[in-house]
């Protein structure tokens, strides 16, 4: 069974596997499967993605690396990030656009953390991203008003 998804207001066409839960998408007349990534895998993408700047003593995110991890891992069959870096960078977009959706977690099942609770570990910030000293979590596509980034709403999410 096929079905459509807007990301990035493109329509795509994708179908899902049942055996492994892949999904594949129809992109510039190839197909593309991807999966989602493990707990694991995303903690060790954000391990090698971050460092710490010396001098103001907060985490950096490197965004482009970021990416570039997240895509070669969801993609199957995993791709090397230097690979990546060889796609036409249309094509690479919108590949990187549709992992972001494949791996989003959906509204109803992230975790609510009340701010005001005894040992919350942050805040809510003036835009109401959570906020902890000397980390930025907006620092990804999409994040901001208006931007034309990834996030799109999605209904039939596992």
């Amino acid at each position: 069974m096929t079905t459509t998804a807007t990301i990035d207001g493109q329509e795509l066409v994708y179908s899902t596997s049942a055996a492994d839960g892949t999904y594949a998408f129809q992109v510039a007349g190839g197909e593309y499967r991807f999966r989602q990534w493990t707990w694991g895998e995303k903690n060790r993408v954000i391990d090698a993605s971050t460092q710490l700047d010396v001098e103001t003593g907060h985490l950096r995110v490197d965004i482009a690396r970021f990416n570039e991890l997240m895509l070669s891992t969801s993609l199957v069959p995993s791709i090397s990030p230097e690979a990546l870096r060889e796609l036409n960078p249309v094509l690479g977009d919108t590949l990187l656009a549709i992992a972001y959706w494949v791996n989003e977690v959906p509204a109803q099942d992230k975790k609510r953390v009340d701010p005001g609770a005894a040992g919350a570990a942050w805040t809510s910030g003036p835009d109401a991203l959570p906020a902890m000293s000397g980390v930025r979590l907006d620092t990804f596509a999409g994040a901001r008003a208006n931007s034309g980034g990834h996030r799109e709403v999605r209904n039939d999410h596992r």
